[in-house]
């Protein structure tokens, strides 16, 4: 038997659309109980906050919150637009099963 074979397109981007850098996401705090799923860490493109992050579970989805994070441009050459790098986000929601891992979008200017 011969099974098919994943076929992705790629396309070149046009010259007028916007070149984003490399999304990074760091989690420096993750845990689900019974009530709900809490993630916090920080996140940056090409060395600038990123405007919003969206946790999004089987349950739900939930914004997070800008924190800041003091400890983070000495990180990024003394950058200090990345203390507003850093955020949180409670979602409540029955706990997620083993094989499920919470996702996580983002709004970029």
């Amino acid at each position: 038997m011969v099974l098919p074979r994943k076929v992705r397109l790629f396309r070149r981007p046009s010259p007028s659309a916007p070149v984003h850098p490399p999304l990074e996401v760091t989690l420096d705090v993750y845990w689900c109980d019974a009530h709900g799923t809490q993630v916090s860490g920080w996140a940056h493109s090409g060395g600038q906050p990123v405007e919003g992050l969206t946790l999004t579970t089987r349950s739900g989805s939930a914004e997070t919150t800008v924190v800041t994070r003091t400890d983070l441009p000495k990180f990024f050459g003394d950058e200090p637009a990345m203390e507003s790098a850093g955020f949180e986000v409670y979602l409540p929601g029955p706990p997620m099963s083993s094989s499920s891992s919470p996702g996580v979008s983002t709004t970029r200017s």
